[in-house]
């Protein structure tokens, strides 16, 4: 982890700053705002895993410009959970979105603790990541996940979202859905040709899905219930 009191280009400059390629700034609000989030790609052009979590400082303004820097074609893995109340829907979009589509190797994000990010969200469907962690989102009441079927989005955690009432998800690789906790969900729709793990612990409101086109499951609109868990 790079010192939050040293300059991002000095510590380059250092006999391991070629070498870096992981980055966790996680709490660092005094290092890390808008114009410091795109400055890190400027020096480490090597960079495949970096965490912001928890930098409050940093807005959709930061994460537009994450989305468009060409040293974001390396990064694999990236973390901006709880970072509220700045990131919002509009940033998570420019950010999955990226340039011509998404950033061709990010293969893990993680929004988690976003309490921007409100009401109802559609994830752009030209997007890279294979897992996406969306946990504790208090205020968002519907998800939409719909992605053609090349789209490699194999794991979806939306844990704890408190208000979420709606759940949609049509994703072909996706292998595993994790929806627990998630108490006021009443309209669930599945068509997850790969999925064979569906957790759906303590979603007291929800007495079946709308949709299940599940067959990896065994599904096709009715649901299976010996092989998802639910409360």
């Amino acid at each position: 982890m790079v010192c939050a009191h040293t300059t991002w280009r000095a510590a380059a400059q250092g006999p391991a700053g070629g070498r870096i390629a992981w980055i966790d700034l996680e709490g660092c609000d005094a290092a890390v705002s808008d114009a410091d989030a795109p400055g890190l790609l400027d020096v480490f052009h090597g960079l495949t895993g970096l965490s912001l979590a928890r930098c409050t400082r940093l807005t959709d303004k930061g994460v537009a410009a994450l989305a468009t820097h060409p040293a974001a074609a390396a990064l694999e893995s990236l973390s901006i959970a709880g970072c509220t109340p700045g990131i919002t829907a509009a940033g998570l979009a420019s950010l999955l979105s990226g340039r011509s589509g998404g950033w061709p190797k990010l293969s893990r994000l993680d929004i988690s603790g976003c309490t921007g990010i409100k009401g109802s969200v559609a994830l752009p469907p030209l997007m890279t990541v294979s897992s996406l962690r969306a946990m504790y989102l208090p205020a968002l009441t519907v998800l939409t996940v719909q992605v053609p079927p090349a789209a490699p989005l194999e794991h979806l955690l939306v844990t704890e979202c408190r208000s979420l009432r709606t759940l949609h998800v049509s994703t072909p690789r996706l292998k595993v859905l994790n929806a627990a906790l998630c108490k006021h969900l009443t309209r669930l729709e599945l068509h997850c040709k790969g999925l064979d793990t569906l957790v759906l612990q303590h979603c007291s409101s929800l007495t079946a899905p709308v949709t299940f086109v599940c067959p990896g499951m065994g599904g096709v609109t009715r649901p299976m219930r010996r092989r998802c868990t639910k409360a």
